[in-house]
């Protein structure tokens, strides 16, 4: 497995994860409202590594979407997401290189400085639906992942 097969595929990045190691966990930075829209901001580390930071949005009146974020700390979003019992889908998946400066979310910012990333990282968006209802999901990939795929490719 690479980072792009991760990166590239649209189904659970949780998944793909888990499949490279039991070692997951996921840090909250941010979870609230802003005015009508709930964002939740985390960081997920594979083996205590940064490997990947995640906004999700969506708005107050979009029952399923905020319950499903609300609820993350006990189910993590992928799983309700690619449940076949909501038949959520998701939209087209925009995959493309972002620069640090490019980056106008200042909690996602300030932790990839704190990382001390200068390179452009891979940047995913998408958008997932069900009935009128919608969330936006934006992924930084961050250099981590690649770490954590080379250690186990040579072990």
């Amino acid at each position: 497995m690479s980072w792009k097969d991760i990166v590239y595929d649209p189904g659970s990045t949780t998944k793909a994860f888990k499949v490279l190691t039991d070692d997951y966990k996921l840090d909250i930075l941010y979870s609230d409202f802003e005015g009508d829209l709930f964002k939740r901001t985390i960081v997920i580390r594979l083996d205590d590594v940064p490997v990947m930071i995640a906004t999700s949005e969506t708005r107050k009146s979009n029952s399923l979407f905020l319950d499903i974020l609300q609820n993350a700390n006990t189910t993590p979003i992928g799983v309700k997401l690619f449940s076949p019992e909501f038949c959520i889908k998701r939209g087209e998946m925009m995959v493309t290189q972002r620069s640090i400066a490019a980056i106008d979310d200042n909690i996602v910012l300030d932790y990839i400085k704190r990382l001390k990333v200068n390179e452009e990282l891979y940047f995913r968006i998408s958008t997932f639906s069900y009935n009128k209802q919608s969330m936006e999901l934006k992924e930084y990939i961050l250099p981590g992942l690649e770490q954590i795929i080379n250690k186990y490719k040579e072990s």
